[in-house]
């Protein structure tokens, strides 16, 4: 149960003539109306402590380098913002779903990107002494605490009291208020911690009372939720009766979440959701800051380990591996890279930051410039970071790459093991692969938009984007994998060599009914050759199918031939046949089907139209290769060809050739004479 304390406290609102003074208060640059030691206090000081980045500091770092050029993008926009009309949940901007515009649904976008602004504003004013600034985010503030003009701070899709959104503006704004402490009246301090209080405070404490999931969860809810209240605590300060509850309250919560993280540093979701876990990077970069430095729990497992686990899954030039739900090839995002960095003082992962920075507006984010330590030097991972690494806990994923190039490695090769806890996918064993910065192979993410009933487990698998028969993976009369969620496939080996390529094998068997025995052994030879072997043996005979899904409309020949093009890169791809038997081979592509075709505020989902490349047979048993090699811009693809019991193709890097026998199952390059040998009597 809350304190009564909690539930009932109201601030103060001042009048509306009042307000509208403080909004058009006059241009000029002015002194802070007070000097606070504290204030600012989180993510940035007032006055310089040991280990922390003080307002002097910032503004020192911003003269020159990286720091400058974020600056820049930062003051750029907050000099847009002061032309525009404060953001609305109606209000269409780039990259937002229209669909939720025009139901003026406060989607993550527009929530993102309202308090975005209002932290722009703040930041520029603190760093700048411009209060131009600070009208403006006052202005947004003002809409977003206004309920006719921002009904709810609620996605429509979830329940009351308290979500996503509470979470977040309650954050930023708390934020923006520490920032702008000096800069503000008493009034206004008043204003904006009542109108935090009303639309986040309150709402959150009614959840809690009311024992929502996200309370003790393990997911971005609870990260989002009970951590944003945490730092708005941290950062309301003594200003409100209810700051220092909301810390002790979610302290706990948030260092229990961590635990949720694998022993390597797996992150419970699929990568494109890791990103989230810039929240508990936030929460506790502002514990630090809050602790005036004593408390660096960045510098402690899980962070730097999750760090190098989601490095492995970025695809050059910055995209992450799309596996279970995200977006298709989702941007990769970073940002919580630099805090982690700073914290452990590792120059990797500072130069993961620098060659991954964010794309478009994100580089405007105030976190990228509050968080970035420009005293520390990056260092390239090569020769420090191997190039493959199989992961075991949660997804299970593997990686391996011809070099660490932030550009265009010749070719990644990447997988799975397993199936998540949450936004799972039936893609235990996928595997993906792309070449100099080209998806070829490809996992085809989640709908452009949430189903209300994707969640639902009777109607989750009706969608393709979850179905085994969205992934490229091997399918037996048609049914979708079992097995638990969490559960991995027991790795029967796995080899790794930066002068050669990598390797794994995996039984799949337990995710699969109806058969004896399922194995798929993944191989990577130096520096464009990828190979794929896959064996079963079924209890009966019936229809088994193996996809590929191309990032293009690929259609393959006759003896199973295809080749995947996009920019310039091209993908010489066979399926074959090893044991006896005839196969079938043909271009296929998906739809989404009533009553599954809709967005969860009604409208008709956008059918992509996505291809994938199927061979089909019928057996009790099967044993089929999967034969890939990449061509770079300018190089002549040619195919792989039957040779001497096995297979051969010509690349620009010498003849590779392919083979199983007596147990042996042999990738060459008879050029270089780098070779993968492995036993298949496991």
């Amino acid at each position: 149960m809350v304190p009564a304390t909690y539930r009932s406290v109201r601030l103060v609102l001042p009048a509306l003539a009042v307000l509208a003074a403080a909004c058009v208060a006059g241009k000029a640059n002015l002194r802070p109306t007070e000097r606070n030691n504290m204030r600012p206090r989180i993510w940035v000081t007032g006055e310089k402590m040991d280990g922390l980045r003080s307002v002097d500091e910032v503004r020192e770092a911003i003269k020159s380098g990286y720091a400058k050029q974020v600056w820049g993008k930062i003051l750029a926009a907050a000099r847009a913002d002061l032309e525009r009309e404060p953001l609305l949940p109606t209000s269409m901007t780039p990259g937002r779903y229209r669909n939720d515009a025009a139901k003026g649904n406060p989607d993550w976008l527009i929530c993102h990107q309202a308090g975005q602004r209002v932290l722009r504003g703040a930041l520029v004013c603190l760093l700048a002494g411009d209060t131009r600034y600070r009208d403006d985010a006052l202005r947004q503030m003002a809409a977003l605490f206004d309920s006719k003009r921002w009904p709810q701070w609620l996605d429509q899709a979830h329940r009351p009291p308290c979500d996503l959104r509470t979470g977040m503006l309650s954050r930023d704004l708390a934020l923006a208020y520490d920032w702008l402490h000096p800069y503000l009246s008493d009034e206004q301090r008043r204003w904006i911690v009542e109108g935090i209080d009303r639309r986040g405070i309150q709402p959150f404490w009614s959840g809690v009372e009311h024992g929502m999931a996200w309370v003790n969860g393990r997911n971005n809810w609870t990260t989002v939720i009970v951590g944003g209240l945490g730092i708005a605590g941290m950062a309301i300060g003594p200003d409100h009766p209810d700051s220092k509850r909301l810390v002790e309250f979610s302290l706990p919560r948030m260092e229990k979440y961590l635990e949720s993280y694998g022993p390597e540093g797996e992150f419970n979701e699929s990568v494109g959701y890791a990103g989230a876990t810039r929240l508990p990077v936030a929460y506790f970069m502002a514990y630090w800051y809050y602790t005036n430095g004593r408390e660096n729990r960045l510098a402690r497992p899980p962070f730097a380990q999750t760090a190098r686990w989601y490095a492995y899954h970025v695809l050059p030039p910055g995209r992450v591996a799309p596996f279970g739900d995200s977006s298709r090839y989702p941007l990769a995002d970073l940002t919580w890279f630099s805090p982690i960095a700073a914290a452990n003082r590792d120059g990797v992962l500072q130069w993961f930051y620098l060659h991954y920075p964010p794309r478009g507006q994100d580089i405007s984010l105030p976190a990228m410039l509050l968080w970035f330590d420009a005293g520390l030097a990056a260092t390239n991972p090569e020769g420090r970071l191997p190039h493959g690494r199989a992961f075991h806990a949660h997804g299970a994923t593997i990686s391996t790459r011809t070099n660490w190039d932030p550009k265009a490695a010749p070719i990644m090769v990447y997988g799975k093991a397993g199936i998540e806890h949450f936004h799972e996918h039936h893609d235990a064993g996928q595997v993906c692969l792309q070449g100099y910065g080209q998806p070829l192979i490809i996992d085809l993410g989640s709908p452009p938009g949430y189903p209300s009933t994707y969640f639902h487990p009777a109607a989750r698998w009706h969608y393709y984007n979850a179905s085994s028969q969205g992934h490229n993976v091997l399918m037996f009369g048609g049914r979708e994998m079992t097995g638990e969620k969490g559960q991995c496939a027991p790795f029967l080996a796995a080899e790794f060599d930066d002068k050669k390529g990598g390797f794994w094998q995996l039984d799949l068997t337990k995710f699969h009914d109806g058969v004896r025995s399922v194995r798929r052994t993944v191989v990577h030879l130096n520096p464009n050759v990828g190979v794929v072997l896959d064996e079963a043996e079924l209890e009966r005979e019936e229809a088994i199918s193996l996809r590929w899904h191309t990032s293009d409309h690929s259609e393959p020949d006759a003896q199973g031939r295809f080749t995947v093009e996009a920019d310039g890169v091209h993908l010489a791809a066979r399926v074959a046949r090893l044991d006896s038997g005839p196969i079938r081979f043909s271009r296929g592509e998906h739809e989404y089907r009533a009553p599954y075709d809709r967005h969860r505020l009604g409208t008709l989902l956008a059918q992509r139209h996505e291809s994938f490349v199927e061979a089909s047979l019928v057996g009790d048993h099967c044993c089929l290769l999967t034969l890939f090699a990449v061509f770079g811009p300018g190089e002549t693809p040619h195919s792989w060809e039957p040779d001497q019991g096995g297979w051969r193709i010509d690349t620009p890097a010498g003849a590779v050739r392919v083979a199983l026998q007596s147990g042996l199952f042999e990738v060459v390059n008879e050029d270089s004479k780098l070779a993968w040998r492995i036993s298949m009597h496991r």
